[in-house]
């Protein structure tokens, strides 16, 4: 697997975050886990998510929906180009292809 495996909560929390995302972003696992993926993006890339996290099924009679979801965001980088780390602050932008799934149990 080329990248990190994450997993957000509708509201944009992030509930899992695999140990490979330091290596990408230099952030460590810790850090991530039970944040808003809010804090760690570009501003200008909030509507964005916000889409992807979104409902477009209502009126389904399903109990489980699962729907392709394919999106970039910006997440802040810590990694320099000459490999060290800088504070959070100070962190650049790396755009980052998100693929997955939106999974959603309705009838709640």
């Amino acid at each position: 697997l080329d990248g990190f495996v994450f997993i957000l909560s509708r509201e944009g929390d992030i509930i899992y975050v695999n140990e490979s995302v330091a290596k990408y972003l230099g952030i460590q696992q810790i850090e991530l886990m039970g944040q808003s993926i809010f804090e760690f993006t570009h501003p200008r890339d909030e509507d964005e998510i916000r889409d992807a996290l979104a409902d477009r099924t209502q009126g389904s009679k399903r109990t489980s929906i699962t729907e392709e979801r394919i999106f970039f965001l910006r997440m802040k980088c810590t990694l320099t180009s000459k490999g060290r780390s800088v504070n959070l602050k100070s962190a650049n932008y790396k755009v980052i292809k998100c693929t997955g799934r939106l999974v959603m149990k309705t009838g709640r």
